[in-house]
């Protein structure tokens, strides 16, 4: 897991304020903890388009070093986002993404893909609501008719991401020592509540 721990990564060609490193190192900062012009710092570096991404690019070498230091064979989720070359590759499990049934684009975190069909998607569709709020059925989804559903007591399985960094040959020197056998163990899939699972367990249970 990501370490708390704060690391100042510094670069002679440009000094970058410490909430923005705290970000992209995956920290979820908060400004109130980073002194005068953290808030003005991070919502540039958020909202202003491309600037985060030219942020990342300059400090990239020293951030992933750092962060390789601190938590080897993983990758803070900004490299997922810019310099992963490819997703991690599925090994196994049960369920089928909705960008392969539906004109979903992939979606990943860190290289792992998300997005699942679910039992109540593809069984009942996605519910929909009156305009005052309330519960007016359901509305099939026809594309997932040959969907599998996600399966919680097998879920989707990934390579880790220590295996992903070895099959591609771009672990730091000295980083795969640092690594042992649970650290290439695969990573399961999550499918998080979703309206129409929120929906579906309610009226099983009724």
């Amino acid at each position: 897991m990501p370490t708390t721990r704060r690391r100042r990564v510094r670069n002679p060609r440009h000094e970058t304020h410490p909430v923005v490193i705290a970000y992209l190192r995956d920290e979820d900062p908060n400004p109130a903890d980073y002194g005068e012009g953290a808030v003005h710092a991070l919502w540039r570096a958020e909202w202003m388009p491309g600037r985060m991404r030219g942020i990342y690019d300059v400090v990239r070498a020293d951030l992933i070093e750092a962060w390789a230091r601190d938590n080897p064979g993983t990758r803070p989720s900004a490299w997922w986002k810019w310099t992963a070359t490819e997703p991690r590759q599925r090994i196994g499990g049960t369920g089928s993404l909705l960008s392969d049934f539906m004109s979903y684009a992939p979606s990943y975190h860190c290289g792992m893909a998300t997005r699942w069909a679910c039992e109540a998607l593809i069984r009942k569709g996605w519910p929909t609501v009156s305009l005052g709020g309330k519960a007016a059925g359901w509305c099939a989804i026809q594309e997932l008719a040959d969907a599998i559903p996600f399966d919680q007591n097998d879920p989707p399985l990934f390579e880790s991401q220590a295996t992903y960094l070895q099959r591609l040959g771009i672990l730091l020197p000295g980083e795969r020592k640092r690594l042992d056998a649970e650290d290439f163990a695969p990573e399961a899939a999550v499918h998080g509540d979703c309206l129409a699972c929120d929906d579906f367990d309610a009226a099983a249970k009724r």
